[in-house]
Formats: structure tokens, sequence, C-alpha cells
């Protein structure tokens, strides 16, 4: 996926700058704007955020400023620029800032908060008044946690005043509250309290064992995943399969993801990696599992297609495969590192009524699958660079 520095104003004239994530076919589906407070944890922030956009979504990252009203100058430059926001995600302030807007931006057909407070119990005023003395007497500082954040009056206002009481009932989208049990910093009654505000649909997953930042990058990956999950449940997306070339599987990879690969075939979005041992995350299937699931499951549908067209009872059919290099058979040379050829070994378990004539014809065409022949027979691979 590739992330894009944008700059844009907010009504008062101020440059606010973000930070715009496609997802690997930069075709976003829908946009999210994703307004946190993670700080210098730049780790959960592109977790959540590319767990997101590894579904689909074009994500718009948004720093908290303090104020209530870049969210929705937030969603008049996506309107404007690209498309406007389907979904707003706020991380604990940012969470507050999302319900408060959501009333203004009706393109919004769903809000997820992480951590968030309901009112300003979990706020200390702070004696660095840094924001008075740069003459702008709107803002106070408050601490949360150990972190300062200098809000404007109107936003702390609505806190005090528990406007999000009165805010919330009215929201007729649907919400989704994630908080952990553990955190310390804005305790998980301020969740309990949200979703009794809340009208249906409403959801709240416990991110248990998660601190307030996320810090545990199981965590953020778990987050981003489940508000992708749920979004996409609520938002509708383009059904259309169509694709602009033939070259329908799209890889990406950033510098500073180890292994983890965003995948996209056709219309479907998944991850590939390597496992601990071998340097990665484990997030999701290695290169090489992809090509054997691609052959399980192709032997699985071929199987399961000649029984129906015979009117056998083909019950289910498992296949079990695996991947490894093994020494040519007959070679010359086994001690030559080029005398080792990929083997893919593969068990059938066919489960119903079958006879041991059928089973043995299912074993033949077992042997006929696409992509069994694909791998049999001398392939090539022509490789172009599309340059930017």
């Amino acid at each position: 996926m590739s992330l894009k520095n944008i700059q844009f104003k907010n009504r008062e004239g101020s440059i606010l700058d973000g930070q715009l994530e496609f997802p690997v076919d930069q075709s976003p589906h829908s946009y999210a704007i994703l307004v946190h407070s993670f700080g210098q944890n730049t780790d959960a922030l592109r977790n959540i955020s590319g767990a997101m956009a590894g579904r689909g979504f074009g994500v718009l990252r948004l720093e908290f400023t303090g104020s209530g009203s870049d969210l929705p100058d937030a969603a008049s430059f996506l309107r404007e620029t690209y498309s406007a926001p389907s979904l707003l995600v706020g991380h604990s302030l940012g969470g507050v800032a999302a319900l408060l807007a959501a009333a203004e931006l009706q393109s919004v057909r769903a809000i997820a908060t992480i951590a968030t407070p309901s009112d300003a119990s979990q706020l200390k005023l702070s004696s660095n008044k840094s924001g008075s003395q740069s003459g702008q007497e709107n803002l106070e500082t408050v601490e949360l946690g150990d972190r300062h954040f200098c809000l404007e009056s109107p936003f702390l206002d609505d806190l005090r005043q528990s406007k999000l009481k009165i805010v919330v009932p009215k929201l007729s989208i649907p919400l989704l509250f994630l908080h952990s049990p553990q955190d310390s910093v804005v305790a998980i009654q301020n969740a309990a309290r949200l979703y009794g505000f809340a009208r249906h649909p409403k959801s709240f997953i416990s991110l248990d064992r998660a601190d307030h930042l996320l810090t545990n990058s199981e965590d953020s990956l778990y987050t981003g995943d489940v508000i992708a999950s749920w979004a996409l449940r609520y938002i509708s997306r383009p059904k259309n399969n169509k694709v602009e070339t033939d070259l329908q599987v799209v890889a990406s990879l950033s510098a500073e993801a180890g292994f983890t690969t965003e995948l996209k075939a056709g219309r479907h979005y998944f991850r590939a990696d390597e496992p601990e041992t071998a340097g990665g995350n484990d997030f999701g299937p290695s290169p090489y599992d992809l090509l054997s699931a691609g052959l399980a499951a192709c032997t699985a549908m071929t199987l399961q297609l000649y029984a129906k067209r015979k009117g056998w009872p083909l019950e289910e059919v498992r296949v079990h495969v695996g991947h490894g290099k093994t020494h040519a058979e007959d070679c010359k040379d086994c001690d030559s590192s080029t005398a080792r050829i990929d083997t893919f070994r593969r068990q059938l378990e066919l489960v119903g009524e079958l006879d041991t004539k059928q089973q043995e014809r299912l074993l033949e065409i077992a042997n006929k699958c696409p992509v069994h022949r694909t791998l049999q027979n001398k392939s090539q691979v022509l490789t172009e660079l599309v340059r930017q």
C-alpha cells in the first residue's frame, strides 16, 4: 500500500497535515478518516490504518489537534479531492471528535471508537499554560494519561457538559466501541456509558490485555481487522468484479512492513507473510503456502465437480498439500543443488459411500486439475517495469 502526505485548510484557514493510505490496487471502494492520538506510537497507527487499507479502504490519517472542527474539514477535503468518507474511526479523544462531528457528515455510514472517554472525568487541567501564553485564549491544556493536549474551549466544554450523552442517542448509524478492560488511562466504564447511550445497531469489542495506546502490534492489527470487517457489513462497495487489466492479483509491501505483504485478488483482500523463524510476523501464509493452497483448492473443486457430474456420493473432500524440495529421480548429480526440484505432496480424504473404482477414478482426476497441470507444465513469467 502507498502513503501520500496531504495538506488541507481548516475553517480558520490554518494548514493541517495528514497522510492518506491507499489500498494495494490504489482504488479504494470507500474512504475512512482515522483521527488518533497515538503520539509517538506509529506502529499502532500504521497497523490500524494498514489493516483497513488491506480491506480496500482509503484511509486519511489525522492526528487529533484539540479541535472538534478539524474532522469535518478533513471530510470536506476528501469529498472535494477524492470521495466523501463513509467511515469514521477515532482513538481516545479522536473518538470524541468523531462522535460529535457525525451529525454534520451526511456521507458517514458507520463510526468506530477506540479507548474513547465519555466525558471530561478522565482529564486533568495541566499547569502547562502554553495555550494561553501563545495568545490563544480559547485553548486549555489538559492531561490525559502522560500526554498533554491543548483543547479548544468548545470541545472541552462539550466534554465537561457530557454532550455525548445527548449526541450519541441521536445517531442513527451503526456504532462500534472498542475498549480494553486493562486501560489505565481511560477506564472501560467509559465504553459502557457510550454503549448505553447508543441506539441499535451498536457493537462492543473487548480489547482484552491491550493498553490505551495499543503498543502491542497484535492488539493494533486485531483492532484494524475488526473495524474493517465490521464496517464492510454496513458500507456498500462495488460488486462488479471487473478489473482494468487481466492482472487481477496485486501485492504491495512497504519498506517498514518486513515480510507482511498486502494482497488483492479480484475483490478479495488478504495478507502474506513469512513465519517468525524466517524473520516474519506470521500474519499470513507464506508465498509457498499460498501456492500449495491454490493446488489444494483447485483439486477439491475439480473432484467435487466431477463427482456431481457422475452423480457419485462424494459428501466432502479434504485435500492436504505440502511443499518441499527433493532430489530429482534418476539425477546424474544428486549432490548438486540444481538437482533438487520442487515437490508437492498431496493427500486426499474422500468422505462418502464410494466404491474402490470410484475412489481410484477420483485419484486420477486429481492429477487433471488445472493448477496441477499448470505446475507440471513449463511456464513463463514475463516481467515489465511500470515507470512512475
